[in-house]
């Protein structure tokens, strides 16, 4: 590893000093002088290499966020304005939040909390958009249904407050009940689509995980994305800071 190591890294010295001895007419390092350099650098400094691969790791990950912001930022439409999707506050807020979630997903029952205090405390500014991905299996893709029943008999937030008050394991039976309780009927065929559109949505974007966050401001030619759960405080100054 530390061979291959210090092969690469001569090769691309070993090309900036040759351009560079071509450029001032002066003879060129010997290569396995060179290489001897490098090993000896490794050696006395082996964490190098470590924190030029977390630097490389660190600037392929920031262009494929940039990948997906571009994406999202294309499909804006769908992703933060589809009509009849499960959503929290003013319709006509400036500043929509959309969150992909698994209702049997602990991290995002911990965000809930900051989501609804941001749309409560500012109703005139923030709008939340829930799109439920069943990264648990069946019972996460009953809980997706379920909100996007109750969400067309405009009963969602009553419904997916009391869906993210259930405990693991959840229960079809459960969730059934949640629905009733809130004068909604469930015919699971008449939303599966939906659900199965949210997670070709999600694929499109390469969510892998949940929660994550996309923030858009109407308007605005740039979408912010969240990864994963943050202190409550921590994410609502975050939001603020994107969208100022």
């Amino acid at each position: 590893m530390q061979k291959v190591g210090v092969a690469v890294v001569s090769m691309i010295l070993a090309t900036g000093v040759t351009a560079f001895s071509l450029a001032k007419n002066k003879p060129v390092v010997d290569q396995s002088q060179m290489e001897s350099v490098v090993e000896n650098y490794i050696n006395n400094h082996p964490e190098a290499i470590f924190q030029a691969l977390v630097k490389y790791r660190g600037i392929q990950e920031e262009k494929a966020l940039d990948a997906t912001k571009n994406k999202a930022l294309s499909m804006k439409d769908e992703l933060f304005y589809k009509s009849g999707d499960p959503s929290m506050g003013n319709n006509n807020a400036p500043i929509t939040i959309v969150e992909f979630m698994d209702y049997q997903c602990g991290y995002c029952k911990l965000m809930d909390s900051p989501l609804k205090e941001m749309v409560n405390n500012n109703p005139d500014k923030y709008r939340v958009v829930v799109k439920p991905v069943p990264f648990f299996g069946e019972n996460s893709q009953v809980a997706a249904t379920v909100a996007m029943a109750a969400s067309s008999a405009s009963k969602f937030e009553a419904v997916h407050q009391a869906l993210l008050q259930l405990k693991k394991p959840y229960k079809k039976e459960d969730m059934i009940n949640i629905l009733s309780k809130n004068g909604v009927k469930l015919n699971a065929k008449n939303f599966s689509s939906n659900v199965d559109a949210t997670i070709q949505l999600a694929r499109a974007l390469e969510v892998d995980s949940t929660p994550w966050f996309f923030v858009h401001r109407k308007g605005s030619d740039q979408v912010h994305i969240i990864k994963g759960a943050m202190p409550a405080e921590a994410f609502k100054q975050k939001i603020q800071n994107l969208t100022k």
